[in-house]
């Protein structure tokens, strides 16, 4: 089932006044054009909570900092020291002089 096109904002604040009119989500879609079903979505979602775009679990680094890391660890006798001081990171004493 192919998905339906995404709320306007201008849909999203008809949905909540209608719903603080107390009707019922079929209701609502009847009289906006849509599923009862994204009704609902919207009014669990919230009014400023739209869905947005994800593209799944966040990056811890950004592409600079891989493009870094990339540069170091290509350079021969790099060291985890090495590394985290390109990246301005704690450098902890027992990973000093060791080599990647």
């Amino acid at each position: 089932m192919a998905a339906g096109k995404a709320l306007s904002d201008y849909e999203r604040g008809k949905i909540d006044e209608l719903i603080n009119t107390d009707q019922s989500d079929a209701d609502i879609a009847a009289q906006i054009g849509r599923s009862a079903n994204m009704v609902h979505s919207c009014q669990l979602r919230g009014p400023e909570n739209s869905p947005g775009k994800s593209s799944g679990q966040k990056q811890k680094l950004d592409c600079r900092d891989v493009r870094h890391i990339v540069d170091d660890v290509s350079k021969p006798g790099a060291s985890a020291g090495s590394i985290k001081s390109t990246l301005g990171l704690v450098r902890k004493d027992d990973t000093e002089g060791k080599k990647v």
